[in-house]
């Protein structure tokens, strides 16, 4: 059974999130952000009314995408997300936190895993530095996509969308493994969300 998560402003990290899980095999294990761009439970409902032809397209990227572990974002409720994810393969867990009430309900919700909606690998972002303190000793944040420029999208060459490792999830990602997915190559118009998935993957 793989595990799927949903993260609103959990503050979660992949040093936490590994043991959810064992590794299948020598590869490790692969660990997904998807941002769903607002997936309602129900045909034509939501900020991105979708059909079955819809979420069956999901269906098949997810499946694609053959994860581990996927922290999801955008996601309105467990069987939204159960259109996408065959619950028969993943664990759903969804988090328990309320809403954020500082904006409409057709908005995202950033975590420490996932859709941060910043430009976190801009020299010198203020809110990166912050967090990268030092105190707690050991607590500074890795972005797993390094400096690459990111591809979903031909106006934004920036990542907005982020797997941050602290130092013992650091020492275990494997090299050159981070990958953002491009819905098999299809033109940018026909992606169906407006984000790509980005995966790396933990070695034992």
């Amino acid at each position: 059974m793989k595990s799927l998560i949903a993260l609103s402003l959990a503050a979660a990290l992949l040093s936490g999130c590994t043991a959810i899980m064992p590794s299948r095999d020598a590869a490790g294990l692969k660990i997904a952000s998807w941002n769903l761009e607002h997936l309602a439970e129900r045909d034509g409902e939501g900020c991105s009314p979708r059909t079955e032809v819809n979420y069956a397209e999901l269906r098949r990227h997810a499946e694609a995408l053959d994860a581990d572990v996927v922290a999801f974002q955008e996601v309105q409720s467990q069987a939204a997300a159960e259109r996408v994810f065959d619950p028969a393969i993943y664990d759903v867990v969804m988090s328990t936190r309320p809403p954020s009430t500082r904006s409409g309900e057709c908005r995202g919700r950033p975590g420490l895993f996932g859709d941060w909606n910043r430009r976190l690998a801009s020299r010198n972002d203020a809110f990166l530095t912050d967090l990268n303190d030092g105190d707690p000793q050991g607590s500074t944040l890795t972005l797993a996509s390094g400096d690459r420029p990111a591809g979903c999208k031909a106006r934004y060459r920036e990542f907005i969308d982020f797997i941050a490792t602290g130092a013992g999830a650091t020492a275990r990602v494997q090299p050159g493994l981070f990958e953002e997915y491009l819905y098999g190559g299809a033109p940018e118009a026909e992606h169906p969300s407006d984000h790509c998935p980005i995966t790396v993957r933990i070695g034992r």
